[in-house]
């Protein structure tokens, strides 16, 4: 939390695997934790994302993380976020109607480390019946026992059924039940990451 109202979060996907990769992703999380409680002049999502990128490069001047970065409102519902080379978020509706069109936040960017920060940055509003859902790489290419990855396709089936019974209250445990459950015991290759954001209910 940054004050009263507003959140601040981030999803980083560190390239790489074992002890370095891990060390680093620490890192980056205390990066965020002191800058996010930093000077009021810090607090804005292009400015977490730069200090991500600086600890970054100080640290391993060859490591990329693509990452996602965003400040939310609560309770206005205003969300402004930046990207750097990650999936990003989709903002859906609750219990729209399938095929219903999703906004994509992205934007063309590059993960952080190299010379210099490429990111993307917007703004949205989150009304509230609707929701953003940032997964991590490892949950999109999460395979079932033929090898075939759970990709956008069913992430965007399973989007559409937010608001279904059983996934209302909670649409995190929701979708990370539905990856699961599409694994079906096959062993996972990379971390599984569901987080759902929206404004608190009126009242």
């Amino acid at each position: 939390p940054l004050d009263g109202r507003r959140l601040a979060f981030f999803v980083a996907d560190v390239a790489g695997t074992g002890v370095t990769s891990a060390l680093l992703a620490s890192s980056l999380v205390g990066a965020f934790t002191a800058a996010a409680r930093g000077p009021e002049a810090s607090n804005s999502s292009v400015s977490l994302a730069k200090e991500l990128h600086r600890v970054l490069r100080a640290i391993a001047p060859s490591a990329r993380a693509a990452a996602v970065v965003a400040i939310l409102d609560a309770e206005s519902g205003r969300l402004e976020w930046t990207n750097a080379g990650h999936r990003g978020g989709t903002l859906a509706r609750r219990g729209a109607a399938p095929g219903s069109p999703a906004y994509r936040v992205a934007g063309d960017s590059a993960p952080l480390g190299g010379q210099a920060p490429n990111l993307a940055t917007g703004a949205l509003q989150i009304e509230p019946d609707q929701v953003l859902v940032v997964l991590s790489d490892g949950a999109m290419s999460a395979r079932d026992r033929r090898g075939r990855p759970w990709g956008e396709a069913r992430l965007g089936a399973a989007i559409a059924r937010l608001g279904a019974a059983g996934n209302d209250d909670d649409p995190a445990a929701g979708l990370l039940a539905e990856i699961i459950a599409y694994v079906d015991g096959e062993r996972l290759l990379d971390d599984v990451l569901v987080l759902t954001v929206a404004p608190l209910a009126p009242g």
